[in-house]
């Protein structure tokens, strides 16, 4: 369900006819952008279209919102645009990473919402029982979040075996062997522009591996972060 997310209060109804109720001036296809999410413009028609594949029970809600409150639908579209932009993009270019982004905006909005009864229950059982729900909920966000630097990691490991085998000319190739030798043994550089020093992957996947061990400490403190309303500490790099 959808409840507690962005579709709160907009009512059911049937999910046809949408297509002419999310065109609004400038998001028409023809309009400059078109459907190139990829780059970071989302247009109305692309907001429906995933909606309707992805969340069909807020693409209903928003089609009787249209019905009912045509300014108020107007604003929840660019909200949503901005709520859905990041996981279109990434399924514009690579699904499985869409759907892991999908999935951490899905959480993200359960979390919200059990937050919410958070903040409103009274009883002592019925708080106790949601902020469980709630440490439950961050566990997963986390598992996500490992999920998709794992992703980022063999993304990088597979461009850096790709570039292992054509590695390019390099960047000093045309300048009549200028500065070639200056290069030769520092670990990659000048070796072209996609290029990702092996050290770089490794210390990636050991952090990756010492979240993981240390899964419980961090869930629990971002646990504490959430129920007490307070940002990370700027600890920074010491």
């Amino acid at each position: 369900g959808m409840e507690g997310g962005p579709g709160r209060g907009m009512g059911k109804g049937p999910g046809r006819g949408m297509a002419q109720g999310m065109d609004a001036p400038g998001n028409g296809p023809g309009s400059r952008g078109g459907r190139r999410c990829r780059f970071g413009y989302i247009n109305a028609d692309e907001l429906r279209d995933f909606l309707q594949k992805y969340e069909p029970e807020l693409a209903e809600k928003m089609q009787q919102l249209r019905k009912e409150d045509t300014r108020q639908f107007t604003r929840k579209v660019e909200i949503l645009k901005k709520l859905y932009g990041p996981a279109m993009r990434q399924m514009a270019v690579d699904t499985e990473s869409g759907k892991l982004c999908l999935k951490k905006i899905r959480l993200q909005l359960k979390v919200e919402q059990t937050m919410a009864n958070i903040k409103k229950t009274t009883d002592s059982d019925d708080l106790k029982a949601a902020k469980r729900k709630l440490r439950e909920q961050v566990g997963q966000m986390f598992e996500i979040v490992v999920a998709q630097r794992k992703q980022h990691l063999n993304n990088g490991q597979e461009r850096f075996e790709e570039w292992g085998k054509n590695p390019g000319p390099g960047r000093n190739a045309n300048r009549g062997g200028r500065g070639m030798g200056r290069n030769a043994n520092r670990g990659g550089r000048g070796m072209g522009p996609h290029a990702r020093p092996q050290g770089n992957l490794k210390q990636r996947q050991q952090d990756i591996e010492t979240w993981q061990k240390n899964k419980k400490a961090i869930v629990n403190g971002r646990v504490r972060e959430l129920l007490t309303n307070t940002k990370p500490f700027p600890w920074g790099q010491w």
